[in-house]
């Protein structure tokens, strides 16, 4: 079985690892991944690294970049293009640009084939990955609309499956948006083990970042660096937080992150 998955951007982010790890890892002689990114625009920090180092190379589409442009339509053409080439069983795109562009593309590839005339268009199981999403606190009114209007029309004719990593997620996309059906919504929790090795490199000093105390994690008090926007679940974060006892946080502090602290 071959695997596509599609990403806008390797920025530093949760995402951006997510699709290396799963490429790298779900690659034997029964699944073969391959993955497809865009380019990371100015101000943003590239991650192309953590692919290079996980043994994973991208197929880098140029055009793509998180913002709205006309070359959208270049890389629209150049994804359904390595689709055609690829022939994969499942295409599965991440981060909204991504299942944008990657969606309509794999739409266009079940659907523009001869076998269509006679009922048979091409296999291909599409899903999509929420990682987050732009329906409140981002824009405003219009521009948001317009953007809950594509996702119901992807969820509707381009999507398979839709994959929301908590149930605060699937209420506001789902019930509180109307995006999508019930039974095309699946909640996976990302699988990310907090203390692996090679992504804390067995544990973080505080003091790096000027914080007094040998770790993070004191007692019932720890210190979140992330984005800080009220679409990211940090009730899902705390609870976790708590339940697995540790905590230790990424060794890489960048100008966008905001420190959050809770008791």
């Amino acid at each position: 079985m071959k695997i596509l998955r599609i990403i806008a951007r390797l920025n530093v982010g949760g995402p951006a690892r997510h699709v290396v790890w799963l490429t790298k890892e779900v690659q034997d002689d029964e699944f073969q991944s391959l993955l497809i990114a865009g380019t990371v625009p100015g101000g943003e920090e590239d991650m192309a690294y953590f692919a290079e180092q996980h043994g994973v190379k991208p197929i880098f589409i140029e055009e793509m970049s998180r913002e709205l442009a006309l070359r959208d339509v270049v890389s629209l053409y150049k994804i359904y293009r390595r689709i055609k080439q690829e022939k994969p069983d499942v295409i599965h795109t991440h981060t909204a640009k991504a299942g944008t562009v990657g969606r309509i593309a794999a739409f266009f590839y079940r659907w523009l084939t001869w076998s269509t005339l006679i009922g048979r268009p091409r296999k291909v199981f599409i899903l999509h990955t929420f990682h987050g999403h732009v329906f409140h606190s981002y824009y405003g009114k219009l521009k948001t609309s317009v953007f809950v209007a594509i996702e119901k029309i992807l969820a509707r004719v381009a999507t398979d499956k839709i994959i929301v990593i908590s149930q605060q997620q699937f209420q506001e996309i789902h019930h509180d948006t109307g995006i999508g059906r019930t039974l095309q919504f699946v909640v996976v929790p990302l699988g990310i083990d907090l203390v692996c090795e090679g992504f804390f490199g067995g544990g973080f000093h505080a003091e790096r970042f000027g914080i007094s105390g040998q770790m993070v994690w004191e007692g019932q008090r720890f210190r979140h660096f992330g984005r800080g926007t009220s679409n990211r679940p940090d009730d899902v974060f705390a609870e976790r937080s708590a339940r697995k006892g540790r905590y230790c946080i990424d060794g890489k502090f960048t100008g966008s992150s905001l420190a959050v602290s809770r008791s």
